[in-house]
C-alpha cells in the first residue's frame, strides 16, 4: 500500500483516539519492563511476587487497552459497535470482526520500501494478529491473578509466574505495535503506526479500497521466539 496524504476533522479524531490508547499500551510495555528487570536482579527477594502481579495485571490490562483501540478506531470511523459497554477481548473482537475481514493489526516492516511509481510503501511482514492469540493471553493472565476456587488451592493447582513466558509477551507486543497497521472496513482508511528514535508517528492512508493478499504472509506469534 502507498502512502498518501490524508486530512479530515473526522478522520483527524480516528487518529487521536487510536494513537492515544496505543501511546497507553507502550507506556505500560515499558513499565512492564523496569519491573521485570527489578525482579530479575532480585529473584529471591520475600516480595517478587508483588512485582509478578503488577506485571501480569498489566499484560492483561494490554490486551484490553489493544482491543479497545481496534474497537474505537472502528467506531469513530463510522462502523459502530453493537455494544460499547463490553470490555472482554473475545466479545468485542468478534463484534469487530463481523465488520471487517482483517480487523486487527498487522505487523509492517520497519523501513519502507519503493514502489514502483517511487512511492513509499508499508509492507506486512505477518497476517493479522489472531483474535485467539490476545484472548488467550488475556485469559492466562486472568487465571493466574485470581484466586480461584478453594478447591484448586487444595488441589494445589495453582498456576505459576512464568518469567520467560512474560518476556516473550513483552517482546511479541513490541514486535506487532512498534510498525503496524490496521485495516479499517472496505480497507477504505489505513492507519499507520511508526516508530523510530523512542517517538511513534500516527497517521492515515487513504484509497477507493484495496484488495490485501495474506496467503503469502505467515502467522503472527507472540511465542515466535520459542
Amino acid at each position: 500500500m502507498t502512502a498518501a496524504a490524508v486530512s479530515d476533522g473526522d478522520l483527524a479524531r480516528v487518529i487521536d483516539v487510536y494513537a492515544n490508547f496505543i501511546t497507553e499500551i507502550f507506556r505500560r510495555l515499558d513499565a512492564v519492563d523496569d519491573s521485570i528487570t527489578e525482579l530479575k536482579a532480585n529473584s529471591d527477594h520475600p516480595n517478587c511476587w508483588q512485582n509478578c502481579d503488577f506485571c501480569w495485571f498489566q499484560i492483561r490490562k494490554i490486551c484490553e487497552y489493544l482491543t479497545l483501540a481496534v474497537v474505537a478506531a472502528h467506531h469513530f470511523d463510522g462502523h459502530p459497535i453493537s455494544s460499547l459497554s463490553k470490555w472482554r477481548p473475545k466479545e468485542l473482537l468478534a463484534d469487530v470482526a463481523r465488520l471487517s475481514e482483517h480487523p486487527t493489526p498487522v505487523a509492517i516492516a520497519d523501513l519502507l520500501a519503493v514502489g514502483p511509481d517511487g512511492g513509499r510503501q508499508f509492507t506486512p511482514v505477518a497476517k493479522p494478529v489472531r483474535a485467539d492469540l490476545i484472548s488467550q493471553i488475556y485469559g492466562r493472565c486472568s487465571d493466574i491473578l485470581h484466586v480461584g476456587s478453594l478447591d484448586r488451592i487444595l488441589a494445589e493447582k495453582l498456576p505459576t509466574y512464568e518469567i520467560a513466558q512474560l518476556d516473550r509477551w513483552l517482546v511479541g507486543f513490541r514486535s506487532l505495535l512498534s510498525h503496524h497497521m490496521l485495516l479499517l472496513p472496505g480497507i477504505k482508511t489505513v492507519l499507520i503506526c511508526r516508530s523510530e528514535g523512542g517517538e511513534r508517528m500516527f497517521f492515515a492512508l487513504a484509497s477507493e479500497g484495496a484488495i490485501f493478499d495474506t496467503s503469502h504472509l505467515p502467522d503472527f506469534d507472540f511465542d515466535q521466539n520459542d
